[in-house]
């Protein structure tokens, strides 16, 4: 489904198993020889809905900016992808540059649309994320639609945010039960000199950790980057590499678990800040968590037996 800068579109699917939709906005410049650059797209004026109805329940999945969830989603894997794009067509005297900048947003575990289920994805992209003076709003849309997958159904995915206030210096959050990823992200800050985070405090049922914002530089250095293009220059890498500034280098990834391997119950955060360094709307605390039920374990696991067999009898 495409749609354009000012018009909201709308599609359902009403069958299938889904782990993430994509979105990505394709952008063609208004003249030959210009470049879109980066802040020629405001992410952040993109509204991104997803909810699963069921029972006669709506289900929101996740309902954010596509900044906040692109950023979360991509930290770890394809952030240069969503920030910086493809150059599909270069610039040039003879060539209008043709641009596509590109995010998916995983639900955090599959979703199976049965019978009387619907699964709606709603984009509203303001009239301002584009930058009409140099994107060509009349050709330049925004492409988005649901992935397929293979999985078993343990539970509905949420993905949540929380704002984190302008000019305090602590701030507590509760994130509640069955959580699986916690993200502190920061959207105003090019580099560490001016640190927004001094520590913070997680506490849950099974797992209590401590950072400081040294710890949690070093954490992220000690995370893997399966990005090179976010690792490397334009070109690959040949005798020498510099690295290149991190995209978002006070955004981290707290906790990294997922459905079925490793959850936290009654979790909570204590964030003390560097009050002078938090500036509006720049700092948000994303996590995602799932609920379920008996009757939808007992039929996952069902699942999971009758493919075990059908496997077996292949043998």
């Amino acid at each position: 489904m495409n749609t354009t800068a000012g018009q909201s579109r709308m599609v359902d699917y009403k069958s299938g198993t889904f782990s993430s939709i994509t979105v990505s906005a394709h952008m063609f410049a208004t003249a030959v020889n210009t470049a879109i650059q980066e802040t020629d797209f405001k992410p952040e004026q993109v509204q991104v809905a997803v909810t699963l109805k069921r029972g006669g329940r709506s289900e929101p999945i996740m309902n954010d900016n596509l900044l906040v969830l692109g950023v979360a989603k991509a930290l770890k894997n394809g952030l240069h992808w969503f920030k910086s794009g493809y150059d599909r067509v270069y610039p040039s005297a003879n060539t209008m540059h043709y641009k596509q900048r590109t995010v998916t947003l995983f639900f955090g575990a599959p979703i199976r649309v049965d019978t009387g289920d619907e699964l709606v994805i709603e984009i509203s992209p303001a009239s301002a994320c584009m930058n009409g003076n140099i994107v060509n709003l009349s050709t330049s849309f925004i492409e988005f639609y649901a992935n397929p997958d293979i999985g078993y159904e343990m539970g509905i995915p949420y993905t949540k945010s929380r704002i984190i206030q302008a000019n305090v210096n602590s701030e507590e959050f509760s994130l509640g039960d069955n959580v699986t990823k916690i993200w502190l992200l920061n959207f105003d800050k090019a580099n560490l000199s001016e640190a927004v985070i001094s520590s913070v405090m997680l506490t849950s049922d099974k797992y209590d950790n401590s950072y400081t914002f040294n710890r949690l530089l070093s954490l992220q250095a000690a995370s893997p980057e399966f990005d090179t293009a976010k690792r490397y220059g334009a070109v690959p890498p040949t005798e020498s590499v510099f690295r290149l500034p991190n995209v978002y280098p006070q955004s981290f990834i707290l906790f990294d678990g997922s459905i079925t391997d490793s959850d936290l119950d009654d979790v909570r955060l204590s964030i003390n800040l560097n009050g002078a360094n938090v500036n509006q709307s720049q700092n948000v605390v994303v996590w995602q968590c799932y609920s379920a039920t008996r009757e939808q374990i007992n039929e996952s696991l069902e699942r999971q037996q009758k493919h075990l067999v059908e496997n077996m009898s292949k043998l």
